[in-house]
């Protein structure tokens, strides 16, 4: 399975349109097809993100739940690798170039690939969704969760919609005995 780091901005815009290309991305770590490396310092990103008040009615705390735990119980908690001097554009974005260091795959997904110019000079690739090659790279994988799961493409997608993130918080918190 292949792991890579997910910026915020796509997780939240995932789950804001779950029929785009971020969308598919989450859909696909829901569906156990796609691993999120993180640190605690993203963990703590995410969390913080996902309770901002401009979200409150379009999130549920359910699916925030669900979100988190997922992230913790499925994700892959990496040590952060120390972060070569450069010009970063954004230093709050470092903690995601350090976990990408840490993992095989080097990828960052992003929706702001310019925060993260000098990545490629330290052997990272960052990727859009939906564009070039992490389109390519989305709908292969959507591809592959629809023909395993349902029977289907990534053009049936908007018939076969995933469960409920809230769904998954109930499943997931009885596996890990919080429920």
């Amino acid at each position: 399975m292949r792991v890579v780091v997910l910026d915020t901005c796509v997780l939240i815009s995932g789950l804001l349109s779950p029929r785009g290309a971020s969308g598919a991305l989450v859909d696909a770590f829901f569906a156990d097809r796609l691993k999120l490396a993180y640190t605690p310092a993203i963990f703590a990103e995410y969390a913080e993100v996902l309770e901002r008040p401009e979200f409150a009615e379009v999130i549920t705390p359910a699916d925030r739940m669900g979100v988190m735990l997922k992230v913790r119980h499925c994700g892959a908690l990496v040590k952060p690798v120390a972060v070569p001097d450069d010009d970063w554009p954004d230093a709050d974005d470092l903690p995601f170039v350090a976990a990408a260091l840490a993992t095989e795959a080097r990828v960052i997904i992003t929706l702001n690939p310019g925060d993260f110019g000098p990545a490629t000079r330290h052997g990272l690739r960052v990727l859009s969704p939906g564009a070039g090659e992490a389109g390519v790279f989305v709908n292969e994988l959507v591809d592959t969760i629809l023909k395993g799961r349902v029977g289907g493409t990534a053009a049936s997608r908007r018939e076969n919609p995933r469960a409920t993130l809230g769904s998954v918080a109930r499943v997931i918190a009885g596996k890990t005995g919080l429920l």
